[in-house]
């Protein structure tokens, strides 16, 4: 009766290919009153945090050595099979890098502010949740251009191709041009607020449901 794309390029794109289909665009909600900013953070220190599964298509491993690159402390939260690979990167390259698994919903908001950066330079990617969670906790955010969802380089984040130089360079921007990079974290958050906070998305995907239910 209907499909939902969290993405819209991806609707637009599968709309063309099956044109009498109704094809529907809703992205992720994010609760804006759960994740915020916080007072105290970590913003001088060179720390990168990633949220997800530990996978190829997340491009880690180059995240990994851009981050040894510059200095940095990457975390990953998640599991998946990349994780003895990191691990061993960590090991073996001395590269920083810190897996403390998979934790609870409810226990994330903490560990954004924890972190200068939020990082998340996919080869392939939708409309991450977890990105649109840091953006509301008003992160700085470094995303691929495969990144599209709600991205405007420059403003609410910064942008780079997926290799490990472009990556590092701007890793290293972010790290010493404090001023920009608050800038980019506070129009982050606003881009949340005004499109992924989570009453109106919940109502539109709940009132869509019961339609296609007959009810």
């Amino acid at each position: 009766a209907a499909v939902i794309f969290q993405n819209e390029t991806m609707r637009v794109r599968r709309q063309a290919e099956h044109p009498a289909a109704r094809v529907v665009h809703i992205p992720n909600w994010v609760d804006t009153d759960h994740f915020i900013p916080a007072y105290a953070t970590k913003s001088g220190e060179r720390t990168v945090l990633y949220v997800g599964r530990l996978v190829e298509e997340k491009n880690l491993r180059v995240l990994a050595l851009a981050c040894q690159m510059v200095r940095a402390t990457l975390t990953c939260i998640g599991e998946g099979p990349l994780r003895e690979d990191l691990a061993d990167l960590d090991y073996r390259r001395k590269a920083r890098i810190c897996l403390p698994g998979a934790v609870p919903w409810g226990a994330l908001p903490r560990w954004y502010p924890e972190h200068a950066v939020f990082a998340m330079v996919s080869k392939t990617e939708g409309h991450c949740k977890a990105l649109a969670e840091a953006m509301a906790a008003g992160m700085t955010c470094l995303v691929s251009k495969a990144v599209t969802e709600g991205m405007i380089a420059g403003v609410n984040c910064l942008q780079v191709d997926g290799d490990e130089t472009s990556i590092a360079l701007a890793l290293e921007v972010l790290f010493t041009d404090r001023e920009f990079a608050a800038k980019l974290g506070w129009a982050a958050r606003k881009t949340a607020i005004e499109n992924w906070d989570k009453p109106e998305l919940l109502l539109k995907e709940r009132d869509l449901l019961r339609e296609v239910a007959g009810r």
